[in-house]
């Protein structure tokens, strides 16, 4: 029970991560909701998260294995993976689904179109 007030404490005091993507991933990797690692799908090998540009997030996993160096996105194999939005607008939406706040003001909130809000609530 414990654990679950610290994490209600901080998410009441911290604000920063509904500013910035890489506090809200720093939040989600502290909370366990990110993997450290995961396995590549190609060679079985260890992905660690690395910066890359290429990705909406800026952070991907990519493989260990120097004959490998396959990439893949932090939100490989969880809820979120068919959204190609940040981590940021997502924690957002959650936020304002869970205070059932109005269509306009979410929208307005998350800085996302509307069909893209009503998809990250599914």
């Amino acid at each position: 029970m414990e654990n679950i007030k610290e994490k209600i404490f901080c998410f009441k005091h911290n604000k920063a991560f509904f500013l910035e993507n890489t506090k809200t991933i720093d939040i989600l990797y502290k909370f366990n909701i990110i993997k450290k690692e995961i396995n590549c799908v190609r060679c079985d090998n260890r992905m660690r998260i690395v910066v890359a540009a290429a990705y909406i997030d800026g952070y991907a996993y990519r493989c260990s294995s120097k004959a490998c160096r396959s990439k893949a996105s932090l939100k490989k194999g969880c809820l979120m993976a068919s959204l190609n939005i940040e981590f940021v607008k997502v924690l957002r939406g959650m936020y304002c689904w869970v205070y059932d706040c109005t269509l306009a003001r979410a929208i307005n909130f998350c800085d996302c179109s509307e069909n893209t809000y009503i998809k990250s609530k599914i």
